[in-house]
C-alpha cells in the first residue's frame, strides 16, 4: 500500500515539475495588465493635477520609464521507499517517505522619473507647435474640439482664457472659426503652410497661435471643476471672477469634473483630494475625449522637433 501511494505521489511531482511554465503563459496576461494600469495611472495623474490647479496647488508629473518583471518557479521533490520482509501476516515494517516543495516568486521593478527642469518647461510651458494642430486633425481628431483645446488665438480673437483667478470667455468670432474649421475638415479642403518669419497682416490669411499644456490644464480646471459647497463656503477653493458675466460664444466647457464626499460607483476616472472625490462621468463622452486629447498632447505633442511659428490658412 505504501509503495503504490509513494509511486503515485512521485509521478505527480514529475508531471507538475515538467509541465509548469511561466514564460509564454504570463506574457499575454502581464502585457495587458500593465498596459491597463499605466493608462489608468496617467488618467488619474492628469485629473489630479487639474483639480490641484483649481485649488491653486502645485502640479507634478511622474513618468514611468521602465517596467521589468522577473518570475521564478522551482520544484523540489524526493521519495524514499523501504520494503522489508514481513515479520508476520499481520505486521510489516515497509516505509515510504515522500516530499515535494513548490516555490513561485514575482519581482517587478518599476522605474519612475519626475518631470522637472528643462523637461518640465518643454513639456508644460512651451506652446504647442502650430504644425501639430493640422497633423492631428488629419488623423481624425474633431477639428472644433481639438481647436478648443490647443488653439490660443486666431487673428487676435481669443479662446477661453483662464488666468487662475479670472476667466475670459471665448470671443464669438473664435467660436465661428471653429465651426468653419469643422466644415473644412469634413470636406477635406484644408491646405496648411508654416511660416517662420513674421509677415504683414493679410486679409486672406488666418493666423493661429497654440496653447501650452499648462494653459490647457488651467482652462480645464477653472471652468470644469464643480467645487463642493463646503469648500466654497470655507474659502478653501479660491473664487474665480469671470470677465463679462455673459458668454456670447456658446461654447461648452472643455470638461465637467464632478465632486462629492463618496467615491462614485461608475466613473471614467476618479481621484481623491482634500477628503473629497472628483471624477468624470463615464457617460460624458465630450469630457472623456478632452482628457484623452490632453494626455496625447502631454506625451507627444510638445516633444515634436518642428520649429515654432505661425500657422497660416489660405
Amino acid at each position: 500500500m505504501y509503495l503504490k501511494t509513494g509511486l503515485l505521489t512521485l509521478l505527480t511531482i514529475l508531471i507538475l515539475s515538467g509541465c509548469s511554465r511561466v514564460g509564454p503563459e504570463m506574457m499575454s496576461r502581464d502585457r495587458f495588465d500593465y498596459t491597463s494600469a499605466v493608462a489608468d495611472s496617467w488618467k488619474e495623474q492628469l485629473l489630479m493635477n487639474i483639480v490641484r490647479i483649481r485649488y491653486f496647488d502645485w502640479t507634478a508629473f511622474v513618468s514611468i520609464d521602465q517596467i521589468i518583471t522577473a518570475y521564478t518557479m522551482e520544484h523540489t521533490g524526493s521519495a524514499r521507499f523501504t520494503l522489508r520482509t514481513p515479520i508476520s501476516q499481520l505486521y510489516t515494517n515497509d516505509q515510504a517517505d515522500v516530499s515535494w516543495v513548490g516555490k513561485f516568486s514575482e519581482r517587478p521593478t518599476i522605474l519612475y522619473k519626475p518631470l522637472s527642469g528643462k523637461k518640465y518647461v518643454r513639456a508644460l510651458l512651451t506652446p504647442a507647435q502650430p504644425v501639430s494642430i493640422p497633423a492631428l486633425m488629419e488623423t481624425g481628431w474633431p477639428a472644433d474640439q481639438l481647436g478648443r483645446i490647443t488653439i490660443r488665438s486666431v487673428n487676435g480673437f481669443y479662446n477661453t482664457n483662464s488666468k487662475f483667478d479670472v476667466v475670459h470667455h471665448a470671443d464669438p468670432l473664435f467660436a465661428r472659426f471653429l465651426l468653419m474649421l469643422k466644415k473644412i475638415q469634413s470636406r477635406d479642403a484644408m491646405r496648411v503652410s508654416i511660416v517662420r518669419d513674421s509677415l504683414e497682416d493679410s486679409s486672406d490669411e488666418i493666423r493661429i497661435q497654440g496653447r501650452s499644456v499648462l494653459q490647457i490644464l488651467v482652462a480645464m480646471a477653472v471652468v470644469g471643476v464643480q467645487l463642493p459647497e463646503e469648500h466654497k463656503e470655507s474659502g478653501i477653493a479660491p473664487p474665480i471672477q469671470p470677465i463679462s458675466n455673459e458668454d456670447l460664444s456658446g461654447l461648452p466647457p472643455l470638461m465637467t469634473i464632478k465632486s462629492g464626499s463618496v467615491k462614485p460607483e461608475s466613473s471614467y476616472v476618479a481621484v481623491q483630494y482634500l477628503d473629497m472625490w472628483y471624477w468624470i462621468d463615464n457617460r460624458d463622452h465630450f469630457a472623456k475625449r478632452s482628457l484623452q486629447y490632453a494626455l496625447t498632447l502631454i506625451t507627444c505633442l510638445t516633444v515634436m522637433s518642428h520649429p515654432g511659428g505661425v500657422l497660416l490658412f489660405r
